[in-house]
């Protein structure tokens, strides 16, 4: 048997039912704490219970207030279990623990049904007072829902009336703030423009400048060239011809020389082995010869003397010309380094004045930015204190419509949201128009850079050139000086020999004079 049954049928054995609940909501709080309660109980029940041998559906449990079904099931379980004293002695005090437990829950729940009635009462008058302040808060709100209605009327006139005036405040001052902005830019603009147009014809005069520095460098090498050219041509002709006569004065030389000692050798042996008679004549002879020659020698070394003064004068002329050649090379080296170095001091202060106004332009970017983000953010500001103002205002006087509100709070976000997309489209225009710009005076200062590599390449290959045009003088003076020494070699070899041929008509001239006798006796006997 369970507890609820146990506990219903106590109540019935004593006489006792449970008071209808004048209310629902009691009835129900009634019947959870009832339900609570029980579940104590049983709780309580379960752990008091002696767990028995039998199982529990063997052990019956006798209903607490009818003695004859506890006696029945007694005697039959008795009538069973003759054999067995001591389950009957457990039995029975399980049922008198039993029938003290159900007495035990019997006055608890007594208790607890008087504590609910007691509570039930007390809701009863809590409901009912309910009821009366309901009833007067009702007449409250209908006096005051005729009054706001009164005075919403009244507010949605003067809301009205204040929504044109500030849609036209805002609309005079959006339209004055977008002729600011506009006249603002479009002066910002004209000023930039005509920055630019300055800038680009002050680069492109210099560039004119530059070019025109650059053809005339030009023209000037190819003329300097030109004239070096020909003065190389001139100098090459002139040594081939000093080489050519010297060649061939050296040949005549040496042809000389040799038909002069052929002419000896067969004089001095015709002297030997002539006769006595024809002795002297031939000696004549071979004196006029020998003068003649004599004369022909010193032809020879005028000559030769005319020829070296000639080379000499030459050498000097040339050596004049190269000394003029390379103070002109000097200048022009000088002049090539002073127009390398002004091009240098043009292009780096073009460069700084590009750096210098591209950082103001990056300045008044900036502030320009700057100010304008002031102004937005003031702007942005100003519109969020009106929406919050009137947020604010509509939550205390609740009398404008929730769609109303949010309709109107809607259309200020967006011309909110509308005016800042216009200003970041002309902060990207603006942004847009000075990158164009900053790329082309990128590409200028390129331009730039380039004629700049372009300039110093030409003056590197103008300075090499002179430098092989200087080597190669330079071999050449080598060269004239390795000939004009090897024609002092040869004039000292024709001035020996000469005195070798002196010494040797001297010594003829000596044997001839000391042969007188010998010459007249052979005449004699003949």
């Amino acid at each position: 048997m369970s507890t609820s049954d146990s506990s219903s049928t106590h109540r019935q054995a004593h006489g006792e039912t449970s008071p209808q609940a004048p209310a629902d909501g009691s009835q129900g709080t009634r019947r959870s704490y009832l339900r609570d309660e029980t579940e104590e109980l049983e709780q309580r029940i379960d752990a008091a219970h002696v767990p028995s041998r039998a199982p529990a559906s063997d052990a019956p449990q006798p209903d607490v207030a009818d003695s004859s079904l506890v006696s029945g099931p007694a005697t039959s379980s008795a009538a069973n279990s003759t054999t067995d004293p001591e389950r009957i002695r457990r039995t029975l005090s399980e049922i008198q623990r039993v029938r003290l437990q159900s007495g035990q829950i019997a006055g608890h729940l007594d208790e607890v049904r008087e504590e609910l009635d007691r509570r039930e009462a007390q809701l009863n008058a809590r409901v009912a007072e309910s009821d009366e302040h309901l009833r007067q808060a009702r007449l409250w709100l209908q006096e005051r829902d005729a009054q706001l209605n009164d005075r919403a009327e009244a507010l949605a006139r003067a809301e009205r009336e204040l929504a044109d005036r500030r849609e036209a405040m805002e609309q005079a001052f959006n339209e004055a703030q977008a002729r600011y902005h506009e006249d603002r830019r479009t002066a910002e603009l004209d000023r930039r423009e005509a920055m630019l147009a300055q800038r680009e014809a002050r680069l492109a005069e210099q560039e004119r400048a530059t070019e025109a520095a650059i053809r005339d460098l030009g023209r000037d090498r190819q003329q300097r060239e030109s004239q070096l050219r020909r003065e190389q041509q001139k100098l090459e002709r002139r040594r081939l011809e000093v080489d050519q006569h010297a060649r061939q004065q050296h040949r005549a030389l040496a042809r000389r020389r040799q038909v002069q000692e052929e002419e000896f050798e067969r004089t001095r042996a015709k002297l030997r082995l002539a006769s006595q008679y024809t002795f002297e004549q031939e000696n004549r002879q071979k004196l006029a010869e020998l003068e003649d020659r004599q004369r022909l020698i010193d032809d020879a070394e005028a000559l030769l003397a005319e020829g070296q003064q000639e080379l000499n004068q030459q050498i000097r002329h040339w050596q004049a010309r190269q000394l003029r050649e390379e103070n002109d090379l000097r200048s022009g080296r000088q002049q090539l380094a002073e127009a390398e170095r002004q091009h240098e001091e043009q292009t780096q202060q073009r460069s700084q004045a590009l750096s210098r106004r591209g950082e103001q332009l990056d300045a008044r970017e900036a502030a320009q930015r700057q100010a304008s983000e002031r102004v937005a953010q003031v702007h942005q500001e100003t519109l969020e204190l009106r929406v919050a103002v009137e947020e604010l205002w509509a939550k205390l006087t609740g009398v404008i419509p929730q769609p109303k509100l949010v309709a109107e709070l809607e259309q200020i976000r967006g011309r909110m949201a509308d005016h800042f997309r216009l200003e970041q489209t002309a902060l990207r225009e603006e942004r847009a128009r000075l990158e164009a710009a900053e790329a082309r005076l990128e590409s200028q200062h390129g331009k730039l850079q380039a004629e700049k590599q372009e300039l110093v390449r030409w003056v590197a290959q103008r300075s090499d050139e002179i430098e092989r045009q200087a080597a190669r003088l330079a071999t050449r003076e080598q060269e004239l000086g390795r000939l004009s020494r090897q024609l002092d070699e040869q004039s000292s070899d024709w001035d020996e020999e000469r005195r070798t041929y002196q010494r040797e008509i001297r010594n003829l001239l000596a044997e001839l004079r000391q042969r007188p006798a010998a010459v007249e006796m052979p005449l004699a006997e003949a």
